[in-house]
């Protein structure tokens, strides 16, 4: 079985911190997700964007996550986007009901 990676990077400007996600999101990198989603939500910026471009696998693991860091976001007032454009996962984030974060 291939080992799991995950990489990520941010940059922000004055209006947001952008949070690019690239490998695979699974039960392995999640946690490591979880992390650099926390530290950006803890930042002065009013919006955090998690750009998931790059993602080749997005599993249950991952979309629990997300789910999480919106609702950490939206009590916290952070306005929480993800971009996604790959027609799958755009599927699974709206399936998981975080469609309002979709840009």
């Amino acid at each position: 079985m291939p080992m799991s990676h995950l990489a990520c990077y941010s940059r922000a400007d004055e209006e947001a911190t952008v949070l690019v996600v690239s490998g695979d999101v699974d039960t392995v990198t999640a946690p490591a997700l979880a992390g650099q989603i926390r530290a950006r939500l803890t930042t002065p910026a009013s919006t955090v964007v998690v750009d998931l471009d790059r993602v080749a696998f997005l599993g249950v693991s991952g979309l629990r996550v997300l789910i999480s860091a919106y609702r950490q976001a939206r009590r916290d007032g952070v306005d929480l986007r993800i971009a996604a454009t790959s027609g799958r996962i755009r599927h699974y984030l709206t399936v998981a009901g975080l469609s309002p974060a979709l840009r």
